[in-house]
């Protein structure tokens, strides 16, 4: 899973959580940041954490936390960290695979400035002398420090890499890229939450979560849209039942148009669910203004006009609702015209 936050969307991450449960992975990696962060206030920082707790809480795998710069800012943050998780930079083997969870905001410097410090990047030599016969070690950190200068000890950890088999999973810049590096596959994730434009998945902006299986030829790594995954009651027999009644009913039935062709046109259809709402419809033109037009009783009408006409008239706008009140209007319910160069919808 990747970036909740820097520019969160509300609700996201919480129902991405549930999204694992229903592929059943061994465990769930993260890219960090994970809270908004940037805050020295500690009351707000545990409000945060244990928000997010909360929602990891609903997971049934064990999820593994790494740093990002909204999780470690400053040395408050890195105090609160350490509190509640231990070290900011581990590593663990499972099934003769390294998992090497590192730390890029080593020196507390913020956006674009992660580095790998001296104690770290030891850490990072010994561990992967201890673990030099795996058959594949995986990376994880925040910032994409192989696209960043002054990273500190980043080119020497790759140096160590160069010759294992490898792949490094990043975040921070919530799109997705595949790079072919250093011998190995590189990544930056997109977004589970965080902020994007969302232009979708040729331009690597989309929610997602990577899927990754270890075959015996090495990762295969697969990206689910969070809206490609859905469980077993996605639809039920009585969502099957309704829908199929809606579309057995023939809601929509056109009439022939009424009046001068040349000057109005009026079509008529009316609209009904089968139980108790039907309403009627109109739509009019005449030269470039469009009217819109729904009854219904005789004398309760509720309207609503779209398109572009000339200047001089006014509209009504407003919704028709399943049940309640309809405003009441007079006449038969026609509606005049926008404005010149305005839009009415």
């Amino acid at each position: 899973m990747t970036d909740r936050t820097g520019g969160l969307r509300p609700g996201v991450f919480s129902t991405a959580v549930d999204k694992p449960n229903l592929l059943q992975p061994q465990f769930v990696m993260s890219v960090g940041d994970l809270i908004t962060g940037y805050t020295e206030d500690r009351a707000q920082l545990l409000r945060e954490w244990e928000e997010f707790d909360g929602m990891i809480d609903r997971l049934e795998a064990p999820f593994f936390y790494v740093p990002g710069n909204h999780d470690l800012a400053n040395p408050v943050m890195l105090d609160l960290w350490r509190e509640r998780f231990g070290p900011t930079y581990y590593h663990f083997v499972y099934k003769d695979v390294l998992f090497l969870c590192l730390n890029s905001e080593d020196q507390l410097r913020g956006a674009g400035r992660g580095t790998i410090g001296d104690e770290q990047y030891a850490y990072i030599e010994r561990t992967l002398a201890e673990h030099d016969d795996v058959c594949w070690t995986f990376v994880f950190l925040h910032q994409p420090l192989w696209d960043q200068k002054d990273s500190d000890r980043w080119p020497d950890v790759e140096r160590l890499l160069q010759q294992r088999e490898h792949s490094v999973f990043a975040g921070h810049v919530h799109h997705y890229v595949r790079y072919t590096r250093n011998n190995g596959r590189y990544y930056t994730l997109a977004t589970t939450g965080g902020g994007s434009r969302l232009r979708g998945p040729q331009l690597g902006e989309f929610d997602h979560v990577s899927w990754v299986t270890m075959t015996e030829r090495g990762p295969i790594m697969a990206n689910i849209a969070l809206d490609g995954i859905s469980s077993d009651s996605l639809v039920t027999r009585a969502d099957y039942d309704f829908i199929t009644r809606i579309l057995e009913s023939q809601p929509v039935r056109f009439t022939a148009p009424d009046g001068d062709a040349q000057t109005v046109s009026l079509y008529t259809f009316g609209l009904t669910d089968g139980d108790d709402l039907s309403v009627r419809w109109g739509l009019r033109y005449t030269d470039d203004s469009l009217y819109l037009a729904a009854a219904v009783t005789d004398d309760e009408v509720v309207t609503e006009a779209s398109g572009r006409g000339r200047a001089g008239g006014s509209c009504a706008s407003t919704s028709v609702p399943r049940t309640g009140t309809l405003t009441r209007k007079s006449g038969p319910g026609s509606v005049g015209c926008p404005t010149g160069g305005e839009t009415a919808t």
